[in-house]
């Protein structure tokens, strides 16, 4: 009985976190209408696992490409930064693969100190981050979900951002 009310409770609380997010929003997303793909931290423990360019590309292409914005090539455009961060722990034979996922847009920023330079920076729109761990064999699967489920993630966020009031 106590296991039941623990896990209502859990319920209502995780519910309740996610009613505050979609409050909050993404209002750097309104407008947002093209997107690009940069991969970033593929090493060689990254290949080990089965890790490409390909792979991440496949998984983000995916889910975007049946999205409302344009997916492009354009340098200056926002970009959908996958870094990705890999360890091969030799026993029990597994791969452990950081995910850090964020849209940004590189562009010039005004500082509040300093003298008046006016730097290139990355400005964050939104973010996610997965962990998956598994073993070599399936490690690229499991990656490739995890970035498929951040792009449908990221997905959501944007279309409450862009949505067309009537």
């Amino acid at each position: 009985m106590i296991r039941h009310i623990v896990l209502i409770a859990t319920c209502l609380l995780g519910l309740g976190n996610f009613a505050l997010a979609q409050t909050n929003g993404y209002p750097g997303l309104r407008g947002l209408s093209g997107l690009g793909l940069l991969v970033d931290g593929l090493d060689e423990d990254a290949k080990r696992c089965g890790l490409t360019k390909s792979a991440i590309s496949d998984a983000f292409l995916y889910i975007a490409s049946s999205a409302s914005f344009k997916i492009t090539t354009e340098p200056f455009s926002p970009q959908f930064l996958v870094h990705v961060g890999t360890l091969i722990q030799r026993k029990p034979g597994q791969c452990v693969t950081d995910l850090a996922i964020q849209v940004a847009n590189y562009q010039k920023v005004n500082l509040d100190f300093g003298d008046k330079l006016t730097p290139f920076a990355w400005v964050e729109l939104w973010k996610d981050n997965w962990i998956e761990v598994s073993d070599t064999g399936r490690h690229r699967q499991r990656v490739q979900m995890a970035i498929e489920n951040a792009t449908k993630k990221f997905i959501a966020a944007w279309t409450l951002e862009n949505k067309v009031e009537h």
